[in-house]
């Protein structure tokens, strides 16, 4: 009896409601959308770990795929394709006993998001997979990945299209009105019933070799200065090299605020490519001051114009498993540093490696990437015990213009149109006759612990993730009331707006812990202007002296709190806390809104950035905080 492939899990991500209603019409992925959708899928393909016997191969488009996914997207129907293999058949004449297929549901209807975010989705279940057991992690699914990395699987073909509640037979979400569904068909199919996706050997640890004989003695010789070893690996593949090309480009797409002429796309440059990496094997962890004169040399020899301008971001980290489009992630959340107006980074934070990003007059990106140890470098950036290799990625940027200079703003934003001066005359207003009251001057902070605000908000970026990850969680969990994981949370601003000034104010108690906001409820209901008022508003909130570390780590240490609580009696381990937890995953909770700021404190005396993270959940009905989140039972 054959292998049946698994059924693949539907990712449903950030539903937002859109009052508006079109006819439902696929289409097919454009040149561009192709090209990065292989290379992301061939990103994935060749970061597998545990490594393979041997290197997956690369996967190639197929168009009759596409064009089965691409009618199949036009029913809007919110299932997989039950005869997507008959049709691939019949189409193509071949004789496949299976088409594989990731589909992908998501409120964010701009074109230029369709593969980032649809990929993004399927390849961040790569965690959620356990090679050794070949099963995903409990109440995880990781299918969607299996499936791109399956070494029996040639290649893929996709198409999307939005939808409305009209066009579909069976629209699942009564309070959604516009959806975008994107599918990506596969071919062989994979995920077969026993198999993994691909075979990887682990040989066992060569014999040492015997010692040699001992030397007789000799005359000793001076001894020479040590040789900071090469780096473990280093090189960027030609996948990565697509995804970063492409992320750049989506990055300067969707700078804010909007340029006045859009920021031209940025193309692969091997010069720059050659000399960031040679760099990068040197394991310096510094700029390279020579970068310019280095990269005009090697285009002359290969007759190429020289560039005027050669800018340069850089970033390590510890954690060696991250891809080198991963890295560059984390510049492009820099945006949230970034003072457009007054073009300088907020105070304690850097910025300039989001502008070097979207700086007009550059046309050309190269980059670099190498796994160093403490060996190879005398400046190795971490504990060599805790730490003991890092990952380097340098990325030069060319410009043919010589008067770039990366202090000064990327671009120019279009100036506002000016307002018509109003056609009636102002009337005079008599002063008021009413004396000003004596005011009270208000308490002071205690001299030991002054607090100022040094920067506050979340990007644009970083909010989508947030979202994202508290739906993620939510996916996980499965209420045996409807037999399905609590709905996916929605984005509130006014929840956002409102935590975002409570944590503006960086009020701190006695133990310096941030002091919880006991009239959220009413000023989110004061502010609320439209829609049904909140009958619960819970909140999470986190304070963290690494002024730096990323909002979605912090999100991910609520999250963890799940080993801490126990469904079957609704209670914290001993000395342990999981109410952040309970509040991601209450069935009854329908929307989040967050803030942060970075606060600067005197606790101790040495003065010291604070990082303060809140979360407000929202329910338009009553939740007792002592109540199971959602039912087990």
């Amino acid at each position: 009896m054959g292998s049946f492939p698994f059924c693949v899990l539907v990712s449903l991500v950030g539903l937002a409601v859109l009052l508006c209603n079109a006819p439902a019409q696929g289409r097919l992925f454009t040149t561009q959308e192709k090209r990065a959708m292989l290379g992301l899928h061939n990103l994935s393909r060749g970061n597998v770990n545990p490594k393979p016997c041997e290197p997956l191969r690369p996967l190639q488009w197929d168009d009759t795929l596409a064009r089965v996914a691409n009618q199949y997207a036009s029913k809007c129907v919110f299932r997989h394709n039950p005869s997507r293999t008959t049709e691939y058949n019949r189409l193509s004449g071949r004789n496949y006993h299976g088409v594989g297929e990731n589909f992908y549901v998501d409120s964010t209807l701009d074109d230029a998001k369709v593969v980032i975010r649809s990929y993004k989705s399927w390849s961040d279940e790569k965690s959620k997979y356990d090679y050794a057991r070949n099963q995903c992690t409990p109440q995880h699914s990781c299918l969607h990945y299996t499936q791109l990395v399956w070494n029996a699987t040639t290649s893929v073909g996709c198409a999307t299209n939005v939808c409305s509640k009209q066009s579909s037979t069976n629209w699942p979400y009564p309070s959604r009105h516009r959806l975008r569904m994107t599918f990506c068909n596969y071919g062989p199919a994979g995920n077969y019933i026993g198999q993994r996706p691909y075979l990887c050997s682990r040989p066992a640890a060569p014999t040492p070799p015997p010692p040699p004989p001992p030397r007789p003695a000799t005359a000793a010789r001076p001894s020479r200065p040590a040789q900071p070893a090469r780096p473990s690996s280093s090189g960027i593949s030609e996948s990565e090299r697509s995804a970063i090309v492409f992320y750049h480009n989506y990055v300067r797409k969707h700078a804010s605020p909007q340029a006045c002429t859009p920021l031209a796309n940025v193309t692969w440059d091997d010069d720059l490519a050659k000399v960031s990496q040679r760099f990068a094997n040197l394991c310096k962890f510094k700029s390279n001051r020579n970068r310019q004169t280095l990269v005009n040399g090697q285009r002359k020899k290969r007759a190429q114009p020289p560039f005027g301008y050669v800018g340069e971001n850089l970033h390590f980290s510890a954690n060696t498993a991250l891809a080198a489009i991963q890295l560059a992630s984390l510049w492009a959340e820099e945006a949230r540093s970034y003072k457009f107006g007054k073009n300088r980074c907020v105070r304690g934070e850097t910025c300039r490696n989001y502008t070097n990003m979207v700086q007009a007059a550059v046309t050309s990106v190269g980059c670099g990437v190498a796994v160093c140890s403490h060996q190879s470098s005398k400046k190795f950036p971490f504990s060599a015990a805790q730490h003991p290799q890092a990952t380097l990625l340098i990325c030069y940027y060319g410009s043919k213009d010589a008067t770039v200079n990366n202090t000064a703003q990327p671009y120019q934003k279009c100036a506002p149109s000016p307002r018509a001066p109003s056609p009636r005359a102002p009337s005079p207003r008599a002063p008021s006759p009413r004396a000003p009251s004596p005011r009270a001057p208000s308490p002071k902070a205690p001299a030991s612990t002054p607090q100022r605000l040094v920067s506050f908000g979340i990007s644009a970026l970083v909010k989508d993730r947030l979202l994202r990850f508290h739906n993620f969680c939510r996916r996980g969990r499965k209420d045996t009331s409807s037999g399905k994981p609590p709905a996916d949370l929605a984005w509130d601003d006014t929840l956002a707006k409102v935590a975002q000034v409570y944590t503006k104010k960086c009020k701190f108690g006695s133990n310096s812990e941030f002091k919880s906001n006991s009239a959220r409820k009413s000023e989110v209901n004061t502010e609320k202007r439209s829609g049904q008022r909140y009958q619960y508003v819970g909140e999470n909130n986190h304070v963290t002296n690494l002024w730096r570390y990323p909002l979605l780590s912090i999100l991910g240490s609520w999250i963890r709190e799940a080993h801490s609580y126990t469904t079957k009696t609704n209670k914290c381990a001993a000395g342990k806390t999981c109410g952040n937890y309970k509040n991601i995953v209450r069935r009854k909770v329908t929307h989040v809104g967050c803030g942060a700021a970075v606060c600067r404190t005197n606790g101790t005396g040495n003065p010291t950035n604070v990082k303060l993270f809140t979360c407000y959940y929202g329910s338009q009905r009553n939740i007792t905080e002592a109540a199971k989140p959602y039912r087990t039972s």
